[in-house]
């Protein structure tokens, strides 16, 4: 109150004027009208314009030197404001969106931790998400993207340390950590081993493994045929010759993602009437007639292999829906031993006892649990007494009976686990919204000034203009970061 007396003498009249104004669109007050009375009106003009900046650079990702381009000041009536000084705001205002992560997740009974790695140059980030379950959904945030501790190794022990240090510096207790989930290497099972937690190990990358292990076995000289040819048709005088007949464009195959073969058979499919065949440079690098056909009689398995794995992008996506997507293409091609990948029995899978014990969780069938899997589940119990039951407290009898009366009552013993999620498909988009800004004119940024650009973009619903407000006004504690970035142009006249 003391704020609004200082900067706004006036606030009595602007009260008033909102009251006359929603009484003149309404007629009356009552509990029916809606007044949006907020303090948006008391907000000092600083702190609007400086909430402006972080919100213009962060979200349509420019560099931090926009605010003091001449053209952008000469088309904007927000006020001018340094590199410097809008750094400081956004690494403040990130330290206060980690507060309210920190007290939002504290009170959550479980919580996953999702993450993955991706290098640029001579960095290699790891992106942490948390997620924990709510009344009807879950809530997921970006918690770190941010190099090793120790860049000198990327052993599991380095991932456990970099895991244990972000829930420390988010004060979240380690024994709420129900599980991690990430690819299913061999460095993450060993993570997992070491936090003492499962490993839920992401199912697009299980996907993707038997996608290519399928392609591999069915069409891999059509590819490696096909992408002789599509290298071909790029050159510069056969592009120029293809471009006389069509607008599209050869496409190259990507041999790290199995999407880039099919979009590359794809395309050739629809420039195969296009091509000259009477050029013999060209001509020799055709497929043959059997190789036509036998692309054509796979199309359709592509098309599902696809589809599937679009279904698992989406955000809300489940473990209960992505066994069964999985159950249905090993059922639909017994040829192929999709078993060996999408099975919760394959050797790949780290925690099969728990795969399995959230299906049958998530598709009703509590009843059903064993001994192994209801004990590997039993911290997600809604019943905080049964978290903590051993083994031998209830008899076969007694367990037989509560299972049938949770089946009667057709409601589950276990909170929601949808935040359990089946991807590290959060963690993918991250990379690529990373990889726009860590652009090749972005490569002087300080690892911690992206990782604050990129964690108020990700983070963007937990930060408004009342929160910006109150860190201009000190009324947060500032921290203002000391170093600086070479793309921080030299400062200029500041918001007074």
């Amino acid at each position: 109150m003391s704020h609004i007396k200082t900067k706004h003498p006036n606030y009595l009249d602007i009260y008033q004027a909102h009251i006359a104004s929603a009484l003149s669109a309404s007629g009356a007050l009552s509990p029916s009208v809606s007044i949006q009375t907020t303090l948006d009106s008391f907000i000092d003009s600083k702190s609007f314009d400086i909430y402006k900046w972080i919100d213009w650079v962060v979200m349509d990702e420019l560099e931090l030197s926009f605010c003091e381009k001449d053209r952008t000041r000469s088309n904007t009536s927000l006020a001018i404001i340094s590199s410097k000084t809008l750094k400081k705001y956004i690494l403040n205002l990130s330290d206060a969106v980690e507060a309210k992560i920190s007290e939002m997740a504290s009170s959550a009974p479980a919580f996953s931790i999702i993450f993955d790695g991706w290098s640029q140059d001579t960095y290699h980030f790891i992106g942490i998400f948390i997620t924990w379950p709510k009344e009807n959904g879950f809530a997921i945030h970006l918690l770190a993207m941010t190099p090793l501790l120790d860049e000198t190794s990327l052993s599991a022990s380095s991932h456990k340390e970099l895991i244990l240090a972000t829930l420390q510096r988010y004060n979240l207790r380690r024994s709420r950590l129900f599980c991690i989930i990430g690819d299913n290497c061999s460095t993450n099972k060993a993570t997992a081993d070491l936090l003492g937690v499962p490993l839920l190990g992401c199912r697009s990358h299980r996907l993707n493994l038997a996608v290519e292990a399928y392609l591999d076995i069915f069409l891999s000289s059509e590819l490696d045929t096909v992408s002789k040819l599509m290298s071909k048709l790029s050159t510069l005088k056969e592009a120029g010759r293809l471009r006389l007949a069509t607008s599209l464009r050869p496409v190259r195959r990507n041999v790290t993602r199995w999407l880039g073969s099919i979009r590359m058979l794809e395309r050739f499919e629809r420039l195969r009437q296009t091509i000259d065949d009477t050029n013999a440079d060209v001509a020799v690098l055709l497929p043959t007639a059997a190789q036509r056909i036998n692309i054509r009689r796979h199309a359709g398995a592509l098309a599902d292999f696809q589809s599937v794995t679009v279904s698992l992008q989406r955000s809300e996506a489940t473990i209960l829906e992505s066994e069964l997507l999985f159950q249905s293409l090993i059922e639909s091609f017994p040829e192929f031993p999709f078993n060996n990948y999408l099975s919760n029995e394959a050797a790949i899978v780290h925690s099969p006892i728990l795969e399995r014990a959230i299906y049958k969780v998530q598709s009703g069938r509590e009843t059903e649990l064993t001994m192994e899997e209801e004990r590997s589940i039993r911290p997600l119990m809604q019943d905080n007494k049964a978290v903590e039951e051993e083994d031998g407290v209830l008899s076969f009898a007694d367990r037989a009976l509560k299972r049938q009366k949770l089946q009667e009552a057709a409601t589950s013993a276990f909170i929601n686990t949808c935040f359990l999620l089946p991807t590290t498909n959060h963690v993918e988009r991250l990379f690529s919204l990373t990889k726009r800004i860590f652009s090749e004119k972005r490569r002087r940024l300080q690892p911690l000034t992206l990782e604050r650009l990129i964690y108020l973009k990700e983070n963007r619903k937990l930060w408004d203009l009342k929160l910006v407000a109150a860190i201009v006004n000190n009324e947060t504690t500032l921290n203002v970061d000391s170093c600086s970035d070479e793309e921080d142009l030299s400062s200029c006249s500041e918001i007074e």
